[in-house]
């Protein structure tokens, strides 16, 4: 029987489940691994997992990761990789939090704040620059400014495939009938010009005392997109520092409330230089990994402060700029 409370990591699919677990493990936290669906668990042969079980349906994970928490003498903290477990665990919370500390929110039901249509309000509250929007049903669709972006409101239960770029007018006019059938309601956006690798993201945790920890920032420098080398196998990041994202950023951070990793993603915009802000996303992201390395080791910290103890010591470490790291996207374990 350990001594500390476990870590729970539920999804142990690609760059998140591989990099949660990595972090957990280089401090060593001990961790049980859960999966289910048809994403292979990258991260299941990982030396650091104590404990690992791979479920046919989230039902199944359900009930696994129950009588895992029944058998335990301390609740562990749970820490989900995709938002389809993040929903679950939401959903869920009742049958849950008997045995673990679980990542919601103070600030209201998951499945609400992280509605597309709603979240550019909290970025725009929080401080951030934000693109014009509307929804698709309504009338003032017509007055933003073309290209715009076609999204869902949720992301569990449709992909990138569904969210769509639509250059005039006409083609709106044309379309718009067939997506609200599809989707029903969508969030509509003035598309930020600019290529992929002027994506940014910033990495923040609020601590039960309070403070808003920075794990780091980042910015993409090749995207998957390209056919060289590189991005055959992954992707690369920069660590960086933006200065005029730390208040904006900790300010969304306070109004979430969340228990656990937020990655908040914005797009410099090629017109104006200027980065606004598209998403928020409620657990960590794929590219942690440039974090535990450069930055602070945000997943460490997390569990140890929902389980009351102390973190200080991984708090010495600074944040180094311009450093790189090749997300594990199509690279072995």
């Amino acid at each position: 029987m350990n001594e500390k409370p476990y870590a729970i990591v539920l999804g142990l699919y690609g760059e998140n489940g591989v990099g949660v677990v990595r972090s957990l493990g280089k401090e060593n936290i001990p961790i049980a691994g859960f999966h289910s669906g048809p994403k292979y668990p990258h991260a299941y042969h990982s030396r650091y997992l104590q404990h690992q079980e791979v479920a046919s349906d989230k039902a199944s994970l359900l009930e696994k990761v129950v009588n895992f928490g029944k058998q335990q003498q301390q609740k562990g903290a749970i820490f989900c990789t995709d938002d389809e477990l993040v929903t679950l665990v939401q959903d869920y919370a009742e049958l849950l939090k008997p045995y673990f500390i679980l990542p919601l929110s103070e600030a209201g039901n998951l499945n609400d704040l992280t509605n597309k249509c709603k979240m550019l309000n909290l970025g725009k509250t929080a401080g951030f620059k934000v693109p014009a929007s509307a929804i698709l049903s309504s009338e003032e669709v017509f007055e933003l400014d073309f290209p715009i972006i076609v999204k869902p409101p949720h992301s569990v239960g449709y992909s990138k495939r569904d969210f769509k770029i639509i250059h005039s007018r006409e083609e709106l006019c044309t379309l718009r009938e067939g997506l609200l059938k599809r989707c029903g309601e969508m969030e509509v956006e003035s598309f930020i010009p600019g290529p992929v690798e002027n994506q940014v993201e910033v990495h923040t945790y609020l601590t039960s005392s309070g403070k808003v920890l920075f794990g780091g920032m980042l910015r993409y420098v090749i995207s998957s997109s390209e056919k060289d080398l590189a991005s055959l196998m992954a992707s690369v990041d920069e660590s960086i520092w933006a200065e005029e994202l730390v208040k904006p950023s900790e300010k969304l951070t306070r109004l979430l409330r969340f228990k656990g990793a937020l990655d908040i993603n914005l797009k410099i915009s090629a017109n104006e230089n200027k980065p606004y802000f598209y998403e928020v996303n409620l657990r960590t992201s794929a590219n942690l990994m440039l974090d535990t390395a450069f930055g602070l080791n945000l997943p460490a910290i997390i569990y140890y402060d929902l389980t009351e103890q102390d973190y200080s010591p991984l708090m010495e470490k600074k944040h180094v700029m311009g450093k790189y790291w090749v997300s594990d996207r199509r690279v072995g374990f």
